[in-house]
């Protein structure tokens, strides 16, 4: 059985491997080594996130998504993220 991608699947798709290889080992991406790690699981992180929250009908959404990650995706290659922190907030038991 051959799966076939629409257009706008294989754009998100492409975008998630750009930004895998633009992060990895071998990327030529001004990024400290030490900081692509954390880059990478944000990345992931960010896309399982939207795939939880948005429906494969939602198409302006995930076409502005798109625009955005590609945005970012430039900043990382042109050096003007060069690392990632993020914050969780701990709530207090109500007890």
């Amino acid at each position: 059985m051959v799966v076939r991608y629409s257009q706008l699947q294989k754009q998100v798709l492409s975008l998630y491997k750009n930004f895998m290889v633009a992060l990895g080992p071998k990327s030529t991406a001004k990024i400290a080594p030490e900081a692509r790690p954390a880059l990478r699981e944000a990345v992931r992180t960010e896309f399982r996130k939207n795939v939880a929250s948005l429906k494969k009908t939602d198409l302006f959404r995930i076409e502005a998504l798109v625009r955005q990650g590609q945005r970012r995706l430039e900043d990382i290659q042109e050096g003007r993220i060069s690392s990632i922190s993020t914050v969780t907030p701990k709530y207090k038991d109500s007890q």
